[in-house]
């Protein structure tokens, strides 16, 4: 982890630029929305994850690189991606990114039962409701870089990286974790994946900090983004392919 302290006030000017940012992608995709036939609801939910891309992601890199040179830090020493012990913190994430997996599926099946039990539907993201849609390659494409390269790496720099560094340096302790994770899970805006995120937000915080390297949760990240990634894309294919397997045993 970064050996200097974050400045306070140049993490509360790059969080409300993020914040700026988000917040214009949700007006933009909006006013778009009434623009496109409401009949193709996948073309529509493709533009939305673009504007979320360009709003969210692109904006956090453009301000995390001013934030950094502000402080005189390259990405190098940010990111952790060099140095003694790499591969033993690589291994760790990737032991993480299978735990993580297997609890995130596990929470997310009793959040959508205890939703049913107070009779509100659970909602997947609009992501996942657009994967679990007929798209073309292109657009799959699109999603799958989004998914497993850009978002672990552009949220890892914002939630663990700043976030979770910040809250460290002032309150220590676990509001650090629970701070962070929380963040984390509420930019998602969804109700039926919240707990699940919340969980994943904290072990990506102890991988963060158990090996020092921002790259070791961006790992762990895009694990669980792939495993989920091609579980979507694919769910049609590994369902006619284990029947074929269940039939032959």
């Amino acid at each position: 982890m970064l050996d200097r302290p974050w400045k306070p006030d140049a993490v509360l000017r790059m969080l409300a630029g993020v914040m700026l940012g988000w917040s214009l992608g949700i007006l933009v995709g909006a006013v778009l929305g009434q623009w496109l036939h409401p009949e193709a609801p996948h073309t529509i939910r493709f533009y939305h994850f673009v504007i979320t891309t360009v709003s969210l992601h692109g904006v956090t890199l453009v301000l995390a690189h001013q934030l950094l040179r502000q402080h005189q830090v390259c990405w190098r020493d940010l990111i952790g991606w060099a140095g003694p012990g790499l591969g033993r913190a690589l291994g760790l994430a990737l032991a993480a990114g299978l735990f993580m997996t297997l609890g995130a599926l596990l929470l997310n099946k009793g959040s959508a039962w205890v939703l049913e039990q107070v009779r509100l539907e659970p909602t997947e993201q609009p992501t996942v409701k657009l994967l679990q849609l007929t798209v073309g390659w292109g657009q799959r494409l699109a999603f799958g870089l989004g998914a497993i390269v850009l978002a672990p790496v552009v949220e890892e720099i914002l939630f663990r990286g700043v976030v979770f560094g910040f809250l460290r340096q002032v309150f220590r302790g676990s509001v650090a974790y629970w701070g962070s994770a929380l963040a984390f899970a509420a930019i998602h805006m969804n109700l039926l994946t919240f707990v699940p995120l919340v969980f994943i937000g904290l072990v990506l915080a102890w991988v963060y900090e158990r090996t020092g390297r921002l790259v070791a949760a961006m790992l762990t990240h895009a694990l669980f983004n792939a495993v989920n990634f091609t579980l979507l894309s694919f769910q049609h294919e590994l369902t006619q392919w284990l029947e074929l397997w269940r039939d032959r045993i």
